[in-house]
């Protein structure tokens, strides 16, 4: 049996004190590699904090986390720095992507922090502006696009550096219906072109049914969802 891509075991989570009630309680997860698994729940539930931690971006307090074998809850911020750079990439609800930077050179950032060559930093690129349907627009600045566009950029950079794993967090919730549909689709195809696996925080139930999994946070632990899934609308 082939090992877990992802690999949560007994995380708790407590933000400010100790005796403060822990947002994730005992939490465990697994996740195949390939796999699109949705994370559904109340706002504040603490899907965000999860994906963070899968992530390297805090501190693991309690628990194990390893992300395609490399172990995050004992990693150092240097390493988990290098991880995020080489097999974990990141689409936000806000986009993030820098002002002051072109969508060419948004798109590059990550491949020039990882000192991937110039050659090859240029052809990954131009495939995926071709991709993403930015080309005409590749030395705009983020300013003069539309939302869609920018979060065409953003996914674009999250996987220009061709990560194992792809965390997602609420990725069309600043897009109208349509948009977020095109984007949708769009992360779909450049997920299954490299066999990635997606973990996404999501507040849509059409987003959500294009998993292979739905779990839903609740009281600091994961719960499986049935086929029936008009409850994620209540939160």
């Amino acid at each position: 049996m082939s090992q877990p891509a992802v690999e949560v075991t007994g995380i708790t989570h407590r933000y400010n004190t100790a005796s403060q009630r822990p947002i994730l309680n005992d939490l465990s997860l697994s996740l195949a590699a390939g796999e699109t698994l949705a994370l559904v729940g109340a706002s504040g539930s603490g899907k965000s904090t999860l994906l963070n931690l899968i992530g390297g971006l805090e501190p693991v307090q309690e628990g194990y986390v390893r992300v395609f074998n490399e172990t995050l809850h004992d990693a150092n911020n240097a390493l988990r720095t290098e991880l995020r750079r080489s097999i974990i990439g990141f689409v936000y609800q806000a986009f993030n992507l820098i002002p002051t930077l072109s969508v060419v050179d948004n798109i590059r950032l990550p491949l020039a922090l990882a000192g991937v060559h110039k050659t090859e930093q240029d052809k990954r690129i131009n495939r995926l502006l071709d991709t993403v349907g930015l080309t005409d627009k590749k030395n705009a600045f983020p300013d003069v696009l539309s939302g869609g566009e920018q979060q065409r950029v953003a996914i674009a950079r999250a996987v220009v550096h061709q990560p194992a794993l792809l965390l997602a967090d609420e990725p069309t919730g600043n897009l109208d219906a349509s948009t977020g549909q095109q984007v949708l689709n769009l992360l779909q195809s450049l997920v299954a072109e490299h066999n990635t696996t997606l973990l996404m925080v999501t507040h849509s139930l059409k987003v959500a049914n294009c998993a292979d999994r739905i779990l839903a946070m609740n009281d600091g632990q994961l719960v499986e969802m049935n086929d029936n899934t008009d409850s994620i609308n209540t939160w």
